[in-house]
C-alpha cells in the first residue's frame, strides 16, 4: 500500500491532488508508487475524476496520455483517443514513454 509519504511526494506540484481518490491511491503498491517518482510522474488528478491520475509534467500537451491506477489493480494508460490496460506498472510506464 502505498504511503502518505510517498502521495505527498506525488502531489508535490500539484497540492490540491492529494485528496481526490485517495482511497485508489492508497490501494497501489509503494513500489509502484516510488516507480511512478523515479520516473518523473507527478498527480494530476481533479475532484471530477474517476480514478487518480499521473502525468509527467515535461511531456504536457493537449493530447497528452495520463497513467491511472484503477480499483482493480492495474494500470491504465489514456487520453482523448483511447486507452491500453497493463497489469505491471513497468509496461504502463513503459507504453507511456513510447506514446
Amino acid at each position: 500500500m502505498a504511503t502518505i509519504k510517498t502521495l505527498k511526494r506525488l502531489a508535490r506540484q500539484h497540492t490540491e491532488c492529494l485528496v481526490v481518490g485517495s482511497e485508489i491511491k492508497e490501494l497501489m503498491p509503494e513500489a509502484d508508487a516510488l516507480k511512478l517518482l523515479e520516473n518523473g510522474f507527478t498527480d494530476c488528478s481533479w475532484g471530477n475524476d474517476e480514478c487518480p491520475s499521473y502525468y509527467k509534467p515535461k511531456r504536457w500537451a493537449d493530447d497528452e496520455w495520463v497513467l491511472v491506477p484503477t480499483e482493480d489493480k492495474e494500470y491504465c494508460v489514456t487520453n482523448y483517443r483511447g486507452a491500453e490496460f497493463f497489469a505491471s506498472i513497468d509496461d504502463a510506464i513503459n507504453y507511456y514513454n513510447a506514446e
